[in-house]
């Protein structure tokens, strides 16, 4: 999406996705958005240590 990340998860490929893209994205496709393989499982897992990072940046450096 090129914006940065409010609900970061990651999914089966290892990527780390904002969660309605990847959740909109699995409504269409099984495969991966960035390796173009299936994925082994559509399940989810949240990822909080890139959710502090991100909220953790300073404001002034983020792309409006």
């Amino acid at each position: 999406t090129h914006e940065v990340m409010v609900d970061p998860v990651v999914a089966a490929d290892g990527v780390s996705y904002e969660r309605a893209a990847i959740t909109e994205w699995l409504t269409k496709s099984n495969d991966s958005p960035m390796h173009g393989l299936a994925l082994s499982c559509t399940e989810l897992y949240s990822n909080p240590v890139l959710k502090e990072i991100i909220e953790g940046w300073p404001s002034e450096s983020l792309p409006k």
